[in-house]
């Protein structure tokens, strides 16, 4: 039996070996680059074929939606940047104060700013920084002092900004 059980085997493989040969022989296998012209073609088809159904109202409607689709999504993109520019400006905001104070302190050598991230900062209605500057310094009668600033600072251009008011608070 285990003979007959070969042989069959033996016989099968043969037969499939040569039924793959012929159909690799005849093209009747498709390649993955056939199959995906013939793909691409069939849904070109299908939309041709449901683009002459529509009316031209359900034309009109379908313009209308891609029209408002790309408008919301140009909007979310516009938003997205004026936010990380928004959070981009209070950082850039702090250091322009810093700039500007250590420029009119008698005494820029002893300054002691410790981390500016922390200074409170917020951006007004009107797109300007608002800065609280709390450090030490020496004043004009070599005195170290806390000190508190208000710093105002407003964009000028895309890039550049303004020191457009800096206050010390009593």
């Amino acid at each position: 039996m285990t003979m007959e059980n070969n042989t069959k085997i033996l016989l099968l493989a043969g037969v499939a070996a040569v039924a793959l040969m012929t159909i690799s022989m005849y093209g009747l296998l498709e390649s993955p680059e056939r199959t995906f012209a013939e793909n691409e073609k069939i849904i070109a088809d299908a939309i041709a074929s449901r683009e002459a159904r529509m009316t031209p109202e359900e034309r009109v409607s379908r313009d209308a939606a891609k029209i408002a689709a790309d408008q919301a999504a140009a909007e979310a993109s516009a938003a997205a940047r004026a936010e990380q520019a928004r959070q981009d400006f209070l950082p850039s905001a702090r250091g322009a104060c810093l700039i500007t104070l250590k420029r009119t302190l008698h005494d820029p050598g002893s300054a002691q700013f410790g981390l500016t991230s922390e200074w409170p900062s917020s951006i007004a209605d009107d797109g300007k920084a608002h800065v609280l500057a709390r450090f030490r310094a020496k004043n004009a009668f070599g005195a170290l002092r806390l000190v508190n600033y208000i710093c105002v600072v407003e964009r000028v251009g895309a890039t550049d900004m303004r020191v457009v008011k800096l206050e010390q608070l009593p």
